[in-house]
This record gives structure tokens, sequence and C-alpha cells, in this order.
């Protein structure tokens, strides 16, 4: 379906309460004609729960904005750090190191980080700085564990 600004969007059109109503799937290109009869099926899933595949899809929205991201947690943890008068030598290589989780997944809900997605990081650690990747992996624990 093509929107009034031009823009090409996936849509599932379903009857809820006696009523028709439509659900984005995404929009082209971004999710690719390969995804979209996985979205539609998830959709009909939902319906057949008896629950508003609309609202569903707000209400996981809502829950991954309301979920703490692991740049948050660990944002808190440099703050403790911080509180416990470390050096400032172990805050600079907190941080640093912590840059590099940040930019993996530092905007994913803190529970939804798999442990291959730690796995790269530390990998791509190891490949620059050999002998700080015990470090990391001792902060990572710091702060996904609290």
């Amino acid at each position: 379906m093509a929107a009034p600004t031009g823009a090409r969007l996936w849509r599932f059109a379903y009857r809820f309460d006696g009523k028709q109503k439509p659900l984005a799937l995404g929009v082209y290109p971004t999710v690719p004609l390969a995804r979209r009869p996985a979205a539609r099926e998830d959709a009909k899933r939902i319906l057949a729960d008896g629950l508003d595949p609309a609202l569903e899809k707000k209400r996981q929205a809502q829950a991954r904005a309301d979920a703490p991201t692991f740049r948050h947690i660990a944002a808190e943890y440099v703050a403790k750090l911080r509180r416990e008068k470390r050096s400032e030598a172990t805050m600079a290589k907190v941080e640093w190191l912590l840059g590099f989780a940040n930019v993996a997944f530092g905007d994913e809900p803190i529970r939804q980080i798999a442990a291959p997605a730690i796995l790269k990081v530390l990998q791509s650690l190891e490949a620059r700085e050999r002998g700080r990747v015990v470090k990391c992996v001792e902060i990572l624990g710091g702060v996904i564990s609290g």
C-alpha cells in the first residue's frame, strides 16, 4: 500500500470485535518481502488467541521502552564505582571497556542480551587488546548482575 506521503507500507487488514482494522507490518524496503509473511502469521496467531494485534504491538513497544537498557545500567554501574571513589585510571578503563559493549548492544534491553552478543564483543576486544578480556568480563558481569 502506498501512503499519501509516497511511503510504501506493508499492512495487514483484520477484523476484531466486528470492526475492520489495519495493522502496519513495516515500511518497504526496511521490512523486506521475505519477512512480511512471518509478521502476518504472528498477527494471525495473536488474533487467534483473542487479542487485538495492534494493541499487542503497542504493549510490546511500551514494554521495550520501559525496559532498562544496557547503556542505562552501565551508567548506573559507573556512577556506583565513582561513589566508591575508584581512581580516575580505573574509571577511564571501565568507561573505555564499556564503550565496546555500548556500541554492540547498548540500546538493547538488559534481559534480551544473549551470550553470543557478549562473546562477539569479547572476541573483538581480544583481537585488539589481548590482556583486557578478563577485566572486560568482570566489568560486563558487574553491569549485568547489577
